[in-house]
């Protein structure tokens, strides 16, 4: 057995009020679609207007359905831009890897990945994420002795940040882990942070997230 839920139960009170509306406006005008059998003609059907307890009844209804989907539709859109965010920066972090190979383990910088076909000429920091852009992309030259080995390697870190601060989208990090992480501090201070997402608490590996898996 179905039973009716609330909203249905709504739309059947809102339909039966409609009914007795129009009856009792047809009873009191005497305007009813009979036929005439003397001249043969259809009377004139004049409809009620709608009142004003009508138009409250349709807003109340379409307000309740409004606050039941719209928080729903607007958490699967953040959620796919983040999706894309994080998409992205595993894709440059990728790029980053096939630019050191090239380069005696140096990561290049945007204007080098981008003469080398690594990110596609005419993206810039600010668009080439939907709703995000990149405020930070630091790159560090490996250091190497006379012999030509190695002595420190080379490091970069990628910082992604939402366009508008209405939009309430979290911040992103990646480096050369290749790890994406995500900022769970105060968001006006990652920035303090940006340096440190190997051992900064703060940058949680998306992989290893509780408090990302949660949300």
């Amino acid at each position: 057995m179905i039973f009716p839920t609330g909203i249905d139960l709504m739309k059947n009170q809102v339909l039966r009020g409609l009914m007795d509306l129009n009856k009792t406006n047809l009873k009191s005008k005497g305007e009813n679609s009979t036929r005439d059998s003397d001249d043969g003609q259809f009377l004139k059907r004049n409809f009620p207007s709608c009142t004003f307890t009508t138009m409250l009844v349709l807003f109340c209804i379409c307000y309740m359905l409004f606050a039941i989907f719209a928080p729903s539709v607007l958490n699967a859109r953040r959620s796919a831009w983040e999706n894309r965010c994080k998409l992205t920066l595993k894709a440059l972090g990728s790029s980053q890897l096939a630019f050191s190979d090239e380069h005696d383990g140096d990561y290049g910088t945007w204007n080098e990945l981008t003469k080398t076909d690594y990110i596609q000429e005419g993206y810039m920091r600010d668009n080439i994420i939907g709703n995000y852009t990149i405020v930070t992309f630091d790159i560090t030259k490996s250091e190497k002795n006379d012999d030509g080995e190695i002595i420190k390697p080379s490091t970069f870190t990628m910082i992604a940040i939402q366009k508008r601060r209405r939009s309430k989208l979290r911040t992103f990090a990646i480096s050369e882990d290749q790890i994406p992480r995500v900022w769970v501090g105060n968001k006006n201070k990652w920035a303090t942070h940006k340096m440190h997402l190997h051992n900064d608490e703060l940058w949680e590996p998306l992989r290893q997230s509780r408090r990302y898996n949660e949300k």
